[in-house]
């Protein structure tokens, strides 16, 4: 699944792909970093809260083939810094996807 370094849970990967959908929405896709918490598993979900890059599908294809080897090496330097996203959800029978930047802790 795009967004994922490797395979995941079948539940997280259906909660992740709420993420995507979410991200889709703004016209980016989301590159997960890592699970940050919150953990609930329900019958059909593995909610977490994450940490991760919301990439816009506007940047040259070029950037973002740059971001994706980085991402993937697990080497993002600050330049990316801007597009560091963390995600939470509220209601986790039907989640509802957040995203907030780290400048609102600032």
């Amino acid at each position: 699944m795009v967004g994922l370094r490797k395979r995941e849970p079948r539940k997280f990967e259906r909660y992740f792909k709420l993420v995507q959908d979410e991200a889709a929405k703004r016209n980016c896709i989301y590159y997960l970093d890592a699970g940050d918490g919150k953990d609930i598993i329900t019958k059909t979900l593995w909610c977490s809260d994450l940490s991760g890059w919301l990439i816009p599908n506007t940047l040259p294809k070029e950037k973002i083939a740059e971001f994706e080897e980085a991402w993937k090496s697990s080497a993002v330097n600050d330049e990316w810094f801007d597009y560091f996203m963390f995600v939470t959800y509220e209601n986790p029978q039907k989640p509802k996807i957040v995203f907030l930047s780290p400048t609102l802790y600032d």
